[in-house]
């Protein structure tokens, strides 16, 4: 059931926001601010005579203000723990995967969007005793006639499983699946019936062409439109509905001979489409879409904490019938043929991946022999040496045409009166990012360190400062992010042993004169000598290891 809430951000009460953040334990300061924000505050209208005259508000949170959103969700986090665990009938709630009875999901929220998942009428009445029960506790009104209840066999309108509204004056009648809805700009259907978001795709593409020729965009301000306004509002539909091939190519067939008309080209029926989009520079509709789906196919593989990530991990084993990660990429890799209907989702990216060859793995998570004979040789050394200080300078070296796959880093290690404790470095795969190259050698430095060793740590990168040193991410974040798996490798150290660890830019290649400038000269050319070593050994993967559940190789 997707519910509408009636002006939900301007029904929040001040004492729903008070118990929302102290249910969080922020601080008093914290919550007295937000607060201050209804204390003595007046609004008005702007009309054609000029505004009007003042009025006090007494409830909601600012219109925006990007605290407010933030503060919405402290206070509908109760009401989505209340659909994970019923607190009046004392009961689980939600809908729970047939390959994985554990997983259950209750209910999906965005803001002020609630969606809640059941599997029987029993569990839908009794979440829906709850969201009653709250609204009416908070002051919140519920939209009756726009609220969604869609009940997979439902006979019609002489159904008799319908709910109450929160004050129980309306009636909230059920829906078939066949019915659509719009959810977060998705027109959506328990059937999977995409016609209605296809229709709405269709019409960007034609209001934007009409839109183009009646104003007589010229091409340069042609292309800033479909990259800036077409391109973001079509998105979406192409990476979740039922889109194919066919149906890409037409509509960037007419979004090129826009280009064309536009820009007095007489021969934009023959022109190829991917040269074309190459050469101007815009996203191709249909590889843009695979490559989307892709992205957040295997992110939501690798994420753990969050319910899309766990759901995403069952329908991939449920679509290669398989226990777990690890058989389901191996009994990938085996299948050769793919079903021709997109009943599930994530077979035709499966199928692309594949194409192109591109593989699926799950790897083990451990840490490769060489990785690991490093850090052991540094922690070691660094043990037996007796210091009180370690200066470490780091750096990465990588093949400035781009032609090797393979980069070195190299790490140089003094004591405080700068005397050389340990140098070496190692081979690292960075496929023409030196960031990643540079992220390694500090990486592996802040997990050899000692604990209670006090660490300078020098670094040449602003970028691979800014990325290990950068406080706790969203777990979305960390599997985006470049240079991951070094960056997951020695996060949980660096946060450990961050009181002992400073870390500091030092400028390159600016002479031998100071121990700064020695010690970065010194790690530069350990880089460079593991960098030719990385280039001799070819496209051989060199110091690979696993953090992720699914990784993507090719």
């Amino acid at each position: 059931m997707a519910y509408d809430q009636v002006k939900a951000y301007d029904s929040v009460q001040a004492y729903t926001i008070q118990a929302s953040l102290e249910r969080f334990n922020l601080p008093n300061e914290f919550i007295n601010y937000v607060l201050s924000n209804l204390e003595e505050a007046t609004s008005c209208f702007k009309t054609f005579y000029g505004p009007t005259d003042d009025f006090a508000i007494e409830t909601s949170v600012r219109q925006g203000d990007p605290l407010s959103p933030l503060i919405y969700i402290f206070v509908t986090d109760a009401l989505h723990e209340g659909l994970f665990y019923n607190p009046l009938f004392g009961c689980e709630t939600g809908y729970r995967f047939s390959n994985n009875k554990r997983l259950r999901v209750s209910s999906l929220g965005y803001a002020d969007d609630t969606l809640t998942l059941n599997e029987s009428w029993k569990d839908q009445w009794m979440s829906h005793e709850w969201i009653r029960d709250f609204c009416h506790a908070h002051n919140f009104r519920l939209n009756s006639l726009k609220c969604k209840y869609i009940i997979s066999n439902c006979s019609g309108p002489q159904d008799g499983r319908w709910l109450w509204s929160v004050d129980g004056s309306e009636k909230i009648l059920p829906l078939s699946s066949s019915e659509t809805f719009r959810y977060l700009g998705l027109w959506l259907s328990m059937d999977l019936d995409w016609s209605k978001q296809i229709h709405v795709l269709n019409k960007c593409v034609m209001d934007w062409r009409w839109k183009t020729l009646v104003a007589k965009v010229d091409p340069a301000q042609l292309r800033a439109s479909y990259v800036e306004f077409l391109f973001p509002r079509l998105e979406t539909g192409l990476m979740h509905a039922n889109i194919t091939e066919k149906m890409c190519n037409t509509w960037m067939s007419l979004i090129i001979r826009t280009f064309c008309e536009r820009s007095g080209m007489a021969s934009g029926h023959s022109i190829n489409n991917m040269a074309f989009c190459v050469l101007c520079g815009i996203p191709d509709l249909w590889l843009r879409s695979h490559t989307a789906r892709a992205t957040e196919l295997v992110c939501s593989l690798n994420s753990t904490n969050s319910a899309a990530g766990s759901s995403t991990m069952a329908r991939f084993c449920a679509f290669t019938n398989s226990p777990n990660a690890a058989a389901a990429a191996k009994n990938l890799e085996k299948r050769k043929k793919f079903p021709r209907t997109n009943d599930v989702r994530m077979g035709p990216t499966l199928k692309y991946l594949k194409d192109v060859g591109i593989r699926i793995i799950s790897p083990e998570r451990k840490t490769s022999a060489e990785v690991s004979s490093v850090v052991d040789d540094i922690k070691s050394s660094l043990e037996r040496s007796s210091i009180n200080k370690a200066i470490v300078f780091t750096d990465g070296s990588t093949s400035p045409m781009n032609k090797f796959p393979n980069s070195g880093c190299g790490i140089f290690i003094t004591d405080e009166k700068n005397k050389p404790v340990w140098s070496g470095g190692m081979v690292v795969r960075t496929d023409g990012n030196n960031f990643i190259a540079e992220l390694a050698a500090a990486a592996i430095i802040v997990k050899a360190v000692p604990p209670n060793l006090p660490l300078l740590l020098r670094i040449d990168s602003m970028a691979a400062i800014g990325a290990i040193t950068k406080g706790p991410v969203s777990e979305r974040k960390r599997i985006r992010a470049a240079g991951r798996a070094w960056l997951n490798f020695s996060r949980s150290e660096f946060f450990a042993k961050m009181k002992t660890i400073n870390v500091e830019h030092v400028s390159s290649h600016t002479g031998t004169q100071t121990p700064e400038q020695i010690g970065n000269d010194t790690a530069d050319r350990l880089a460079n000598k593991f960098r030719l070593k990385g280039e001799s050994l070819g496209d051989r993967r060199s110091s690979p290891f696993s953090t992720g559940q699914c990784q993507c190789t090719g």
